[in-house]
């Protein structure tokens, strides 16, 4: 009898220690300082502004920078019903409205729009959509983002419980934040890299050093936030900088003929030191580029040595249209030259 009391305490001890052991591989510890943050806190917000959706790229027809429409939508303006399937058919619109004079714009509801939150709400009439203007408060910040993925720790200070997210958009950064509880701490996982307007990519080792990036760059670029759809941003500044940001095909190439299918497979890369990389296959080519302004009109002079179609794109170009990912070039014609457009865009 003693021996079988003797050998139940053991095995009680035992499982006794085997108790703590678990409970003290469960105890959960907070991140580092400088890696956790709260709903509340300024980081937060701005967090929130930079994982807002953007709606200024259709600001030509529905004017409010908060809000996206979903295509396809169909408009009446200028005496046609116009139906607009996707984001390109909005460059025949700027042209219709540049030879008319005229941007009334009058949609054919129902049409579905995007909310700054990124949701997706239907709007009926015309009444709904002016309160969804009226409300609109156009406060996210353009000019930097994220490199996906991010990863979050959740803390709850109350339950001592942890999880770890993914995030893999905006969207789901902006769900992320919106969900914490006002006692719930989250931690990311840094490093993490944002991408400035400009294309650098810097690398973040804690929330004060991201908060300070974000607040030094979020006035740093042209947010197109202001409906005035015919500026297309045309200067000097904003050319280079696109220009070196990105790496380019070209699109269309018209030289009395359209030559577009000659310079299939070629990519070009503006350096910084105004040398040009053409590439196709395993074949390189070197040229030259410049940007030049006189009288507030733009021209990119381009040089490159090689194939005679890339000889044939070397011109003074006019500089007719930027946006974020296209440059259109013209050659007008004089007593020399036939009128060549030139089209270039970001892959």
């Amino acid at each position: 009898m003693k021996l079988l009391i003797k050998w139940v305490l053991v095995i009680m001890m035992g499982l006794a220690l085997l108790t703590a052991c678990q409970q003290e591989e469960l105890v959960i510890s907070l991140p580092p300082d400088g890696t956790t943050i709260t709903k509340t806190d300024a980081i937060a917000n701005l967090l929130f502004r930079v994982a807002k959706q953007d709606g200024s790229v259709d600001n030509i027809l529905d004017k409010a920078s908060c809000i996206t429409l979903v295509f396809p939508v169909t408009i009446e303006t200028n005496g046609q019903t116009i139906t607009l399937n996707n984001l390109d058919d909005l460059k025949d619109i700027e042209d219709l409205f540049d030879d008319s004079g005229d941007d009334d714009v009058d949609f054919v509801f129902p049409i579905r729009v995007v909310l700054a939150d990124h949701s997706v709400i239907t709007v009926q009439d015309e009444d709904e959509l002016d309160d969804l203007i009226d409300q609109c408060e156009d406060d996210d910040i353009e000019c930097i983002d994220f490199k996906y993925p991010l990863k979050f720790t959740t803390y709850d200070a109350n339950n001592q419980v942890a999880a770890t997210v993914t995030i893999l958009d905006d969207k789901a950064l902006y769900n992320f934040l919106n969900q914490l509880e006002d006692d719930e701490f989250a931690g990311l996982v840094f490093p993490v890299t944002v991408v400035l307007s400009t294309g650098v990519e810097i690398m973040v080792t804690d929330f004060d050093e991201l908060e300070d990036i974000i607040d030094e760059s979020k006035d740093d670029c042209d947010e197109d936030d202001d409906n005035d759809y015919n500026d297309d941003d045309l200067s000097e500044d904003n050319l280079g900088t696109l220009l070196t940001t990105g790496i380019w095909t070209v699109t269309l190439f018209m030289d009395e003929t359209d030559r577009t299918a000659e310079l299939q497979g070629y990519t070009f890369t503006f350096q910084e030191d105004k040398e040009l990389l053409i590439v196709k296959n395993s074949s390189n080519y070197l040229g030259d580029w410049e940007i030049e302004s006189d009288d507030d009109e733009l021209e990119l002079e381009i040089s490159i040595t090689g194939e005679e179609v890339l000889h044939a794109i070397s011109e003074d170009w006019d500089v007719i249209e930027i946006t974020a990912m296209q440059i259109k070039l013209s050659k007008p014609e004089d007593d020399d030259d036939e009128s060549k457009t030139l089209i270039f865009r970001k892959l």
